[in-house]
């Protein structure tokens, strides 16, 4: 785990675990001076997160659910898509790459074994075992069970 990580994910079990959302929220700001990153405390994160070049450029919002074994490469983007009614934020499943640039927006599920192209938008749901790009992302590849992507 990298150091951004680290914080986002000391930040995190300070406010679930402990209360303490002051301690969380200057470890954000932390965060946010030294690695450019903007990451909510009030998201929920699975084990073995992983942010390559520490997180650089990285925003997620709060509400957000990361799966478990997760890598969001640089300058990618996880929140809501306010439509001025419903605030409503992404759920990353398990073992999913996030490329650097990606925007994922709105109340957005992507299944478990997922790759997301570099720069893509991700605007709809996502099913299990899919390679996915471009703006709008599309399935380009889907595979039969995790093992093949």
């Amino acid at each position: 785990m990298g150091g951004a990580a680290r914080l986002v994910y000391t930040a995190n079990k300070a406010y679930h675990l402990f209360k303490a959302k002051w301690i969380a929220q200057i470890i954000k700001n932390i965060c946010r001076i030294i690695y450019a990153c903007d990451i909510s405390y009030q998201i929920q994160i699975g084990k073995n997160l992983k942010m390559p070049h520490q997180g650089l450029g990285v925003v997620i919002g709060p509400d957000v659910v990361i799966g478990s074994n997760v890598t969001i490469y640089q300058n990618s983007t996880l929140g809501s898509k306010d439509n001025g009614k419903v605030y409503a934020a992404p759920v990353i499943g398990d073992h999913v790459m996030i490329g650097a640039g990606t925007v994922i927006l709105g109340r957005v599920q992507i299944g478990s074994n997922v790759k997301i192209g570099a720069n893509s938008v991700v605007l709809t749901d996502i099913p299990n075992n899919c390679i996915v790009a471009g703006v709008p992302a599309k399935i380009i590849s889907k595979a039969a069970n995790e093992k093949t992507i």
